[in-house]
């Protein structure tokens, strides 16, 4: 009887030892805790299409179509008095060109400017699009001798009327926002530095154009 009772003892002690060897189940790790909300401010660059410039030459093997003609000569007080917008900014984007069927238009081109100041008019969008006849497509290429070229990250002063020949805007823009430039390549001076150098040399600082605005069009 003793026996009987040692060895149930050593067989419970041995299965105990047992227990107590194997290894415990593997406890989850905690779950990360949430990143804490970023301080940084959001991005301000304008997403753009990677097209550097709106100028166009035929490659070769290409077929191209010039567009030539007689340009209207523009006074600076001409190009005030005949804008809806006047205002200095920054090119951040050039769309691939596309085809319409707005005559004189076959191919155009449109540029997204984002404002820095305006000098006249009633917008007051951060960012407006300037249609720019001309451009390449699959199809074609079509250049327009009397229209200014636009280079990306490019500051620009620019005079601009609306766009009303019925050609639609490019996504994201609405019809108060589409212009074209006033006087062709006239209505886009050099600029640097606050002073514009027209297409025919004249130089006047943003200032000077203000006071002719002023005057042109008074509390418009």
């Amino acid at each position: 009887m003793k026996k009987s009772f040692i060895v149930t003892v050593l067989i419970m002690l041995v299965v105990v030892l047992i227990a107590c060897a194997a290894p415990s189940a593997p406890v989850p790790a905690p779950a990360p805790s949430p990143p804490a909300p970023s301080t940084m401010p959001p991005p301000t660059s304008y997403p753009n299409h990677g097209i550097n410039t709106t100028s166009v030459e035929p490659r070769p093997g290409e077929s191209g179509i010039i567009v030539s003609g007689s340009m209207v000569r523009y006074t600076i007080d001409d190009l005030v008095e005949k804008s809806d917008t006047v205002l200095i900014g920054k090119v951040v984007d050039i769309f691939p060109s596309r085809q319409v069927d707005k005559p004189p238009w076959t191919v155009i081109t449109d540029v997204a400017i984002k404002v820095e100041r305006y000098l006249y008019g009633q917008s007051q969008s951060t960012y407006i699009v300037v249609m720019v006849p001309g451009g390449r497509t699959e199809e074609m290429v079509v250049r327009v001798s009397d229209q200014p070229a636009f280079n990306l990250e490019e500051e620009v002063a620019l005079f601009l009327y609306l766009q009303v020949s019925g050609i639609t805007p490019p996504g994201g823009f609405n019809r108060d926002e589409y212009y074209m430039v006033t006087g062709s390549i006239q209505g886009k001076p050099s600029y640097s530095d606050d002073i514009m150098v027209t297409w025919e040399g004249e130089q006047f600082t943003v200032s000077e154009i203000e006071q002719k605005i002023a005057s042109i069009h008074g509390g418009e």
